[in-house]
């Protein structure tokens, strides 16, 4: 076999090349592309890098087909935490509120028994 030129592709650039063709998320594709491009320079071969193509472009159509799925449990999520959030913060309002009108009270018996014991005192 002769030495490749700087113009010819290794069986494995030119893999990666076909398998970019493919329809994949835009997002990810740089990415996977630089990922499969290392692990050729690292010497895999065209199957590894093949089944780390499938792996990624499988899951990456995983997310894909929840999306739907998953904006509708964020949904529910929102409404479960709104609920929460004011009926929580409603019912803490009041707990805070009897507190606070308990210590009121327990601070006009204390005053009144301060004036009591004051006037006493001072007969």
């Amino acid at each position: 076999m002769g030495i490749l030129s700087s113009n010819e592709k290794t069986p494995e650039e030119k893999r990666i090349e076909d398998l970019m063709r493919k329809p994949i998320n835009g997002a990810i594709k740089p990415h996977l592309k630089a990922a499969l491009k290392k692990m050729a320079s690292e010497g895999k071969s065209i199957d590894e890098i093949e089944r780390h193509y499938n792996a990624t472009v499988t899951k990456t159509q995983f997310i894909e087909n929840r999306k739907a799925e998953y904006a509708t449990e964020a949904k529910l999520a929102d409404q479960v935490y709104k609920a929460y959030i004011t009926d929580g913060l409603s019912r803490l309002d009041k707990v805070n509120g009897r507190f606070l009108a308990s210590i009121s009270m327990k601070n006009d018996i204390l005053i009144e028994q301060n004036n009591r014991i004051i006037r006493n005192s001072s007969k």
